[in-house]
């Protein structure tokens, strides 16, 4: 398998009477519901790159086996590491919705791109 070479982080929130539609609005409107998604552990590829989002998805094909890493517990606070030199700071992607009378799903993932 290949290592993937880009990564992109999106966020999503879907609200429905069914839970399972609620999940696929969530898909949605983080721009991820074409794609078979498989979560994977967190680690970061080595010589990954960030890019945005748009950039990202036209990478991928609908239908297409996507590895992401999906996190209910991301951690608000930001660390700077010194790494061989370079300056790396740490950042996080969340969603959050109201909850009322139906059922409400919200998604933050990393998207790794081959």
């Amino acid at each position: 398998m290949s290592v993937p070479t880009k990564i992109f982080f999106t966020k999503g929130v879907g609200r429905h009477r069914e839970q399972l539609t609620s999940f696929e609005l969530a898909l949605r409107d983080a721009g991820i519901q074409k794609f078979n998604l498989v979560q994977v552990s967190s680690i970061f590829p080595p010589k990954c790159r960030i890019v945005k989002k748009e950039e990202g998805l036209k990478l991928l094909a609908p239908g297409e086996i996507v590895f992401v890493d999906e996190d209910k517990s991301w951690d608000e606070k930001r660390e700077v590491w010194k790494i061989s030199g370079k300056i790396y700071r740490s950042f996080n992607i969340t969603q959050s919705a109201i909850v009322k009378d139906e059922y409400t799903t919200v998604i933050a993932a990393a998207v790794l791109v081959q």
